[in-house]
């Protein structure tokens, strides 16, 4: 057959940019199109079985535990995978009754993941731990009861929060906050522009400034970002789980962080660090006046980053050979001992078991929190600590 006579045959729809090969593009691209958003729907699907969102928005904390919740929480370079139920007060612990048991000396826990302790089994976090050294250590008398306020990514301003707005109900006779040096100073104050938990990049942070001497709100910077769409849209997809495993939380107002984890081990601080510390102090002597006059007792248990314990875990840090860590503990303690603010330095207890010959790991090779043992370990000295005070 004549190929010209042939081509001569054709419709002129067929020709390319006619109706029909149109026709034919649009729905291929839409088939395409179908196909993806299905891929991506499955992907989102699988990551909502697989992995638990547990943190929910709260207009006055930033977020909290969303109560009730459970799953598994897997650390992403697969160090742990620990079945989670949130309790219904919207924490990583048993239940209480808010009315405490007649004789019952009620000790409750603030701080962020090192004392919320999602990284174990229930049972074996900091708070029960404690718990039940408390109750071997003297027999139940008298009864102590151990309520875990503590929650994933807080900086002392949100467990002051915590504590005014929800934990002071428990009546607690003894409050303990768990500083965890390496990232509470930062989080505390909004000019450090610190590398800011995940969920303060979808829900915000409350922050404190110092004004003529006082505290006082200051505006997260996060709300800022909503001066252009990039942001709205990065903040109203960080509700995909999938979103928020491959996409990192943007730095603020797009510039990227003045301060890292490790920088709070700097020989030198740079202006914002200084800050930081200044609010530090502050939101601490408030949390403690405000711990006495509900009637309870205040205390500081300083936590220990594996840095601290062992400094070889600081190798592969940018800058190591510029770094004291010692540092951050030191002005701890010196503010928290000029201030009479009761306090325990773990570091020491925790130094003395991981140097232990034998001794399993306290904190997890790659993830910066404790292991089963590493609770234990603390829950024990922790326990000790009170028992010489009851």
């Amino acid at each position: 057959m004549d190929p010209e006579a042939d081509s001569s045959r054709r419709s002129p729809v067929d020709e390319p940019g006619g109706a029909s090969w149109r026709r034919q593009l649009a729905f291929r691209g839409f088939a395409l199109s179908v196909g993806v958003a299905v891929g991506l729907l499955g992907m989102e699907l699988l990551a909502r079985l697989v992995l638990t969102d547990f943190y929910a928005c709260d207009a006055a904390l930033g977020w909290t535990f969303e109560p009730g919740k459970a799953g598994l929480k897997i650390d992403r370079r697969l160090e742990y995978a620990v079945p989670a139920r949130i309790s219904s007060a919207g924490f990583h612990d048993v239940e209480h009754t808010l009315e405490k048991p007649p004789g019952t000396l009620r000790i409750v826990l603030f701080g962020d993941s090192m004392l919320a302790g999602m990284q174990v089994a229930l049972e074996q976090s900091l708070a029960r731990r404690l718990e039940a050294r408390l109750a071997e250590s003297n027999g139940g008398h008298p009864r102590f009861e151990v309520v875990n306020c503590a929650t994933d990514g807080y900086g002392t301003a949100q467990a002051w929060l915590m504590f005014e707005q929800r934990c002071r109900h428990y009546r607690p006779d003894l409050v303990l906050l768990g500083f965890f040096a390496i990232n509470d100073v930062m989080d505390n104050y909004s000019g450090a522009r610190s590398q800011n938990h995940p969920v303060a990049r979808k829900c915000g942070r409350p922050y404190f400034e110092l004004q003529d001497g006082q505290l006082a709100r200051a505006e997260d910077p996060l709300p800022a970002l909503a001066a252009s769409p990039l942001p709205r849209i990065d903040r109203a997809l960080r509700r995909s789980y999938l979103y928020q495993i491959i996409a990192p939380p943007p730095a603020p107002a797009g510039e990227e962080p003045r301060s890292r984890l490790q920088d709070i081990f700097l020989r030198e601080y740079a202006p914002e660090q200084l800050d930081a510390w200044e609010v530090t102090k502050r939101l601490l002597l408030a949390f403690d006046e405000d711990v006495r006059r509900s009637g309870a007792r205040f205390g500081v248990l300083e936590v220990p980053s594996r840095f601290e314990i062992d400094p070889a875990h600081a190798g592969s840090l940018e800058n190591a050979d510029r770094m004291d860590f010692e540092r951050p503990h030191r002005l701890l303690t010196a503010f928290l001992a000029e201030s009479g603010l009761a306090h325990l330095d773990l570091a020491t207890g925790v130094g003395a078991a991981a140097a232990r010959a034998g001794s399993p790991p306290l904190y997890f090779r790659r993830d910066m929190h404790w292991t089963e043992s590493g609770n234990d370990v603390a829950g024990e000295i922790v326990a000790r600590w009170v028992a010489a005070r009851y």
